[in-house]
């Protein structure tokens, strides 16, 4: 039995199912772990590549164990990318060994993970979206001061064409990111093709990723060209997020 490389864990309420393997792809170890127990479990370890399925706790999880001394690389995978690999019935073993799996193959394309202050913000927005209750007053004032004081958001405040799309500096490292395209293709804004024997299909976009991020550029975009004015938008912004660079309007 080697020293373990690869990592998938299934995170829950208490119990957490971890799958381990080797360089070689050979089972080192699946088992159990309480939730207490999680960050001493990889602090002790090797560095390794650690895959989670992408949600709401997986970004927690996500940068708890990258702030490990440990060296760990963590990856968010999205669901439904896990799924194809479940072997016979789901359970937590099964899923742990699935996304270990997957997290280390080629093709894999990766969630990014998000900081407190962005999941903040994400949570603002779908709180703006109801009636707001006192006791959601406090969380509200909350991610006002996460957008005047975030340096992404700051960076696309200066330029009035983007002013409207500042949520999407939220949307996770844009790093994480090929390119601009790559990072459409993460929210959901490229066609969805259904092609065969030489005949291709795109009946409309994808909807992956991000609801809310999607649905606030449609919306921007909505006066002039939606569904092409958001993908062009989402490119320019991965471009000035992870390239830092300067925002140059056309001039007419």
């Amino acid at each position: 039995m080697g020293q373990v490389c690869q990592i998938g864990l299934d995170i829950a309420k208490e119990y957490f199912q971890v799958h381990g393997v080797d360089k070689n792809g050979k089972d080192v170890f699946n088992k159990k772990l309480k939730r207490k127990n999680v960050s001493s479990f990889f602090a002790n370890l090797p560095p390794c590549l650690v895959g989670l399925e992408a949600c709401g706790g997986a970004h927690y999880w996500a940068r708890k164990i990258a702030k490990l001394d440990a060296g760990h690389t963590v990856k968010l995978i999205s669901p439904r990318h896990v799924k194809p690999f479940v072997l016979n019935n789901k359970t937590d073993a099964a899923d742990a060994r699935a996304i270990c799996e997957v997290v280390g193959r080629p093709s894999t394309r990766f969630v990014a993970a998000k900081t407190v202050e962005q999941q903040d913000l994400a949570a603002w927005h779908k709180i703006r979206e109801k009636k707001s209750r006192s006791a959601q007053h406090w969380r509200i004032r909350r991610g006002r001061s996460c957008w005047n004081n975030d340096e992404a958001c700051k960076r696309l405040r200066r330029y009035r064409d983007l002013a409207r799309f500042l949520p999407v500096a939220h949307a996770g490292d844009a790093t994480e990111y090929k390119n601009g395209r790559g990072f459409a293709v993460s929210l959901g804004l490229t066609p969805k093709e259904h092609s065969s024997e030489g005949k291709q299909k795109l009946p409309g976009i994808s909807k992956r990723g991000s609801n809310t991020i999607r649905k606030l550029l449609i919306q921007g975009a909505r006066i002039i060209t939606r569904y092409a004015l958001a993908n062009k938008t989402a490119r320019i912004i991965w471009n000035l997020l992870a390239k830092r660079e300067e925002y140059r309007p056309v001039m007419a």
